[in-house]
């Protein structure tokens, strides 16, 4: 059986509400709030990459521990932003 396409339209494991009334509810959501913030190379470091990398695991996946882990990441990550 061929391998799936990644489905970003997946739900994250919670709710991820930011400062500013947004709210990230699937990994499409989260990843282009990534983006948006850490777009730039520049602005790339160990904790962006590692958090792209697991969103993108769990688009491909769909296991609820990879979609919790990219939960956590994004959370941790806009955290240290002060998003949240």
């Amino acid at each position: 059986m061929p391998p799936r396409p990644p489905d970003y339209s997946r739900k994250l494991a919670r709710v991820v509400a930011l400062k500013d009334g947004k709210r990230l509810v699937t990994l499409q959501d989260a990843a282009d709030m990534v983006l948006d913030v850490f777009g730039s190379v520049n602005a790339r470091g160990g904790h962006v990459n590692s958090t792209v990398e697991r969103l993108i695991q769990a688009a491909e996946s769909g296991e609820l521990d990879d979609i919790a882990d990219a939960t956590n990441s994004v959370q941790r990550l806009l955290s240290i932003r002060h998003l949240l």
